[in-house]
């Protein structure tokens, strides 16, 4: 298995660079993703927990700087390479402050690159597992996510909406819920909203109609439509068959 790296610079040719002139392979590391917004980069490490990440200093959004101090207070160890184009001594001395690994300037040249690599791979152990600690994971945040659902069910849901609160990629957030859950987002939304308009059927004095927009759904036939698919009978049979128990 190889260590795995994210490189984040917001000019491409830089990134082109880094994965295409580093010796990645012989000191056993895999560069998973190139980004060259920060933000994105940032998203990417709560999902990908990489093992190493290797970032311009000066960019939009947020700077390399910042993106480390944000990935710490998520509790991912990865090792930070901070990487300018300016010979300043206070930039390095606030990244070396800050926990990076390393300050380099720019360009890297192959020698410095290959012992980079040499110390980084030492630093990691060769002996240990590749996979870093990720308290953080995407299925935290799923759970999160579920979290949320569970609170605020009764209001307009969208799973991008809710990928883009918990910081998750929307493609890899609706993979994820239906790994987690078994079922897709609407089908899970769909199920919750019935489980909580039987329960108000059963213990409330609510309209049918009230009921419905109880549970976020202000279509009332189109409430008895799902709710019919559901359970095999309509809301009303429902409540009539509960207070005849």
């Amino acid at each position: 298995m190889a260590y795995r790296v994210i490189l984040v610079d917001n000019e491409p040719w830089v990134l082109t660079y880094l994965a295409r002139q580093f010796p990645w392979e012989t000191y056993h590391f895999e560069v998973i993703a190139r980004c060259s917004s920060s933000l994105e980069a940032y998203r990417l490490i709560k999902e990908e927990c990489p093992n190493v990440v290797i970032t311009d200093i000066r960019m939009p959004e947020l700077s390399g700087l910042q993106l480390m101090e944000k990935t710490k207070l998520l509790g991912i160890e990865a090792l930070f390479v901070i990487v300018s184009g300016f010979a300043d001594f206070s930039y390095a001395q606030q990244a070396l402050r800050l926990g990076a690994f390393d300050y380099c300037l720019k360009p890297i040249d192959p020698e410095t690159a290959d012992g980079l690599l040499k110390r980084l791979y030492d630093a990691l152990g060769p002996e240990e597992e590749p996979s870093p600690q990720c308290p953080v994971s995407g299925n935290a945040s799923m759970q999160a996510i579920l979290q949320y659902i569970q609170n605020h069910y009764c209001e307009k849901l969208r799973l991008k909406d809710l990928a883009a609160k918990f910081y998750l990629n929307p493609g890899y957030c609706s993979t994820l819920f239906v790994k987690t859950t078994g079922r897709t987002f609407p089908e899970y939304l769909t199920a919750l909203r019935v489980e909580k308009a039987c329960s108000l059927l059963k213990k409330s004095s609510l309209s049918i109609s009230e009921i419905a927009s109880a549970v976020g759904i202000d279509d009332y036939f189109y409430f008895g439509k799902v709710f019919k698919k559901a359970t095999g009978i309509s809301p009303g049979e429902y409540r009539k068959r509960e207070l005849e128990r």
